[in-house]
């Protein structure tokens, strides 16, 4: 009942790397949201890394000192302790010159989000310059399901290392995450979000 995830653009080069990250114990740093949403997403991708034998550390921003996203000085903070992968969950699609201190610092940003992009005058999307985007809103995508939750688009990148590491038995496990990130972000309850859910 769940869509190819490999339909996304950016999604096998986004597995690639974070395979690669895994096998040669590169440190993978996922960079999450406070709310509902954001925490089940990080918890998500924490919980299937750390199952792989990942090198890995989350954040949270706080709310009132961080504020919302993934941000330039985040991005620094992340490379002195050692990232070489970043994989932003529920937000980064918006964090434009966070995503160029990721490539002057040589770190490898993996944006999963499901929030707009910024649109310039001529009404185009401005995308970050990461290494990869998963963003199912965006126009390029042809990925079924537009209105996944930001759970929703990590529950995606979790069924992918599944996939490829032949542990499809894990994945019933997290869906449980993700219905919690699903309802809470209210997104519409049909389609695959429906499925995710039930």
């Amino acid at each position: 009942q769940l869509h190819d995830p490999l339909e996304f653009p950016d999604f096998s080069k986004s597995i690639d790397r974070l395979m690669r990250a895994v096998q040669e114990k590169e440190h993978i740093v996922i960079h999450g949201d406070y709310d509902a949403d954001g925490v089940t997403s990080t918890v998500m991708v924490s919980r299937l890394l750390e199952l792989l034998g990942a090198r890995f550390s989350y954040y949270i921003p706080d709310r009132f000192s961080d504020g919302y996203g993934l941000s330039p000085e985040s991005v620094k903070k992340h490379c002195d302790a050692g990232a070489k992968v970043i994989v932003s969950v529920d937000c980064g699609i918006r964090s434009i010159s966070a995503a160029v201190t990721a490539e002057e610092l040589n770190v490898d940003l993996i944006i999963t989000d499901h929030h707009e992009p910024f649109i310039t005058k001529e009404g185009r999307a401005n995308l970050p310059k990461a290494f990869s985007v998963i963003n199912p809103s965006l126009a390029s995508s042809r990925y079924p399901e537009r209105n996944l939750s930001g759970a929703g688009v990590a529950f995606k990148l979790v069924q992918g290392l599944c996939q490829r590491t032949r542990h499809q038995n894990w994945l019933p496990a997290f869906t449980k995450l993700a219905a919690i990130g699903t309802v809470a972000d209210l997104v519409p309850l049909e389609g695959e979000n429906r499925v995710i859910v039930s």
